[in-house]
């Protein structure tokens, strides 16, 4: 993904994403799990799947990694809907 990462040219801006791309995903997939652990019951057994591998450092635009194809797949297009409504649904 880093390879991948450091010549990837984000769909939105045009900005070539880099491994700082992955480092940000990295840090925003930690708060999403913090926060849904937060709300959840103690106990409670959590299966969660990653919804965020590549944040673009220059417009924030997200992207999922697509192992078949080896490429990003915009996050708004695998979902259907616009990031900060799907991100609302992994709280």
């Amino acid at each position: 993904m880093r390879q991948l990462a450091s010549r990837f040219v984000c769909l939105e801006c045009g900005e070539v994403l880099g491994v700082e791309a992955i480092r940000l995903a990295n840090e925003r997939w930690d708060e999403i799990v913090k926060a849904i652990i937060a709300k959840s019951e103690p106990g409670t057994r959590l299966r969660l799947v990653r919804t965020v591998e590549a944040l673009c450092p220059h417009c924030g635009c997200q992207y999922l990694y697509h192992k078949m194809e080896q490429t990003f797949l915009k996050r708004s297009e695998i979902v259907g809907q616009d990031p900060a409504d799907a991100e609302m649904k992994d709280r």
